[in-house]
């Protein structure tokens, strides 16, 4: 489903890498919102830097959720946080800002 749009030369160019992949149904949905955790997932296989902080133990992010060991890595790089509540909402869907 990237055929044609107007990134295609881009995400290409980020799967050849190993940044990026898509979903298990061989989708990519170029036009679908990205998620915090998705984000997440994006920094933690881009950059492998040291890692600043102890890792924030967020209330709604199990160990057993899909994007938990990419949350951590990029909350430990100092890529991301959360809310002051403690809450990551890694289903909230990022804004294009």
């Amino acid at each position: 489903d990237t055929q044609g749009h107007w990134a295609e030369g881009f995400i290409q160019g980020l799967v050849s890498r190993g940044f990026i992949s898509g979903f298990e149904d061989g989708t990519f949905r170029p036009e679908a919102p990205l998620t915090r955790a998705q984000y997440a997932a994006i920094l933690a296989r881009a950059f492998d830097l040291p890692l600043k902080q102890a890792a924030t133990n967020f209330s709604d992010v199990p160990s057993s959720f899909w994007g938990f060991n990419a949350i951590r890595k990029a909350n430990q790089m100092g890529f991301i946080s959360g809310f002051p509540d403690g809450s990551f909402r890694p289903n909230q869907n990022l804004t294009r800002v």
